[in-house]
């Protein structure tokens, strides 16, 4: 959570790390390693003056909290996701003279079983999927 809020999510986080030594990177790590040092340095502080089993029994309800958000979060994920991607040019013309546009469709299955999808193209009457090597 610290590194989503100092980072923003893996992606940003990824072009962070491989991204040139400057201030602005500097200023992104220093925060998310000084927001580290003052929770894990308020905790301390915290359990310090609170007496232990009153920290126990907040930690234990925290930790159950998590872990119940932890198991919603799992059984609400979606077990496929669709891609769609435009060729990089904005149009191409066909060995007929006809104007194409090209999407890519990719799919991703999260499921262990095979399973079956069904796509369709409206709209134009000339419209058309095909299927390329590979899938």
């Amino acid at each position: 959570m610290v590194r989503k809020i100092t980072e923003g999510d893996r992606n940003q986080c990824i072009k962070l790390d491989q991204a040139p030594r400057s201030p602005g990177k500097l200023l992104c790590k220093s925060a998310k390693h000084g927001l580290w040092l003052l929770l894990t340095t308020g905790l301390s502080f915290v359990g310090y003056f609170t007496p232990i089993r009153e920290l126990l029994l907040a930690y234990a309800v925290m930790l159950l909290l998590m872990l119940a958000l932890l198991t919603a979060a799992f059984c609400m994920r979606l077990l496929a996701g669709l891609d769609v991607s435009r060729d990089r040019m904005l149009y191409r013309e066909n060995a007929t003279g006809w104007i194409e546009n090209v999407y890519s469709l990719k799919i991703i299955s999260k499921s262990q079983r095979e399973q079956v999808y069904q796509l369709s193209a409206s709209g134009r009457q000339r419209a058309a999927l095909r299927r390329t090597a590979g899938c």
